[in-house]
């Protein structure tokens, strides 16, 4: 079954907020885009059409953010006893994408609303889940992490309406200012737990996952062209099976200002019944299907290689695969990519792909029920003026346990300053 959405917006304005700074540590930018348009929105076979209002303002201050994602849509010939007006877009978990305060990795960071590919720690439980991936079940949700030199913590949670996934990570440093040793004293242990307390979204039923594992990374090599750790993840699941994971990590902070890279090659073990990376960018779409694909698993050994790279600052790419030794155990891939535009930029451009069952070359550019796209090219007709289009792909499972694909194609018209 498919959901086909197709957005027409033939109208699109947009304006930019800036304020001068007070001095070089006081800056507020932002960034607010609106339009109107119509829908057409075609399920099971019949098509409804809708005007469309939106409105997506967007604002940075200091270490703080908020993104709001405001799209109304009026329904001028409803059905009976329907309202013109769809109130589930009314709805804060549709209207908040984020409130944001810092950034992963500083001493303090925190996020209130959606979860963009969270990871705690080297993401052998967690690793790119998303909680607002879904359409119709948007959540919001919550990351909150500190670090210290000595200790930090990661912590997650899908949803503050009910209790679902939720988990956290706690590392130490138990060489840290104890030892004089460079690079070795920075060996870090790591403990990891994370749960779903109602898989099916029914609290009748009891299926409720925990995960809980340790971790350890250690410094190799550190000098100015490369950053080298060895690391290992142990993970069990209750009631079901466990897994290992050894591996190494490069970083290339910084080559002849041409490139920066973080390169990550991993050997996984797993027993049976044992799924790495179970929250993962996928488990939002087919909860009750990975509960399932769990019960059946097999024994298997397998490799895990990841590659993010920034090139002249201006592109930048990320991508991972997963792959097992036994033929019926199908990969797993990840791809990304974006432009980092300026101000005299002609093309915006940015996309992700996830896919997962790929057994061949021609699985890798197959859309189905184990794909998820989302692209985006906007060309420069001058400094204010971008003819753009938006992909998006992705699927869920109903209530009858069927599986549909959603696809969206937006082209707009937009006008933006940046600043």
């Amino acid at each position: 079954m498919r959901n086909r959405i197709i957005f027409f917006f033939i109208l699109l304005t947009a304006s930019s907020l800036s304020a001068q700074p007070t001095d070089d540590l006081q800056q507020i930018h932002g960034v607010a885009r609106g339009g109107f348009g119509f829908t057409i929105i075609e399920e099971n076979g019949e098509e409804t059409l809708y005007y469309t209002l939106s409105f997506q303002p967007e604002l940075m201050f200091l270490n703080f953010g908020l993104g709001l994602n405001i799209d109304l849509l009026y329904n001028p010939d409803p059905d009976e006893g329907e309202d013109n007006l769809r109130e589930e877009d009314l709805k804060l978990e549709k209207i908040l994408r984020y409130v944001r305060w810092g950034n992963k990795r500083d001493p303090i960071y925190a996020r209130v609303g959606e979860l963009d590919r969270a990871t705690l720690g080297h993401g052998f439980i967690m690793g790119n889940y998303q909680n607002q991936i879904i359409e119709n079940h948007r959540n919001i949700g919550l990351e909150f992490d500190v670090s210290r030199p000595s200790f930090g913590f990661e912590t997650c949670t899908s949803s503050f309406r009910r209790l679902e996934v939720i988990g956290g990570r706690f590392v130490y440093h138990p060489l840290m200012n104890r030892i004089s040793a460079p690079i070795i004293d920075r060996l870090a242990l790591g403990a990891t737990a994370v749960g779903d307390m109602d898989p099916d979204r029914d609290s009748h039923t009891n299926d409720d996952i925990m995960i809980w594992g340790v971790d350890a990374e250690l410094p190799i090599l550190e000098n100015k062209l490369t950053e080298a750790s060895i690391y290992t993840d142990f993970a069990q699941i209750r009631s079901y099976g466990s897994g290992a994971a050894v591996g190494v990590q490069f970083i290339i902070p910084n080559l002849f200002h041409l490139m920066e890279a973080t390169l990550r090659v991993e050997e996984r073990f797993l027993g049976d019944e044992f799924m790495p990376q179970y929250f993962d960018s996928f488990y939002e779409q087919d909860r009750s299907g990975r509960l399932s694909a769990l019960k059946g698993a097999e024994s298997v050994n397998g490799t895990f290689g990841s590659l993010t790279a920034s090139i002249l600052n201006q592109i930048t790419v990320n991508g991972s695969y997963q792959y097992y030794n036994k033929n019926d155990f199908r990969g797993t891939g990840h791809l990304g990519a974006w432009l980092n535009p300026n101000k005299a930029s002609k093309f915006l451009l940015w996309g992700t792909y996830d896919k997962a069952g790929v057994e061949t070359i021609e699985d890798l550019f197959t859309l189905d029920e184990q794909s998820l796209a989302n692209a985006y090219f906007g060309y420069g007709i001058n400094s204010f003026l971008y003819l753009t289009v938006q992909y998006e792909w992705t699927f869920h499972r109903d209530e009858q346990l069927q599986l549909i694909t959603h696809e969206r194609i937006i082209p707009r018209l937009e006008f933006s300053m940046r600043f």
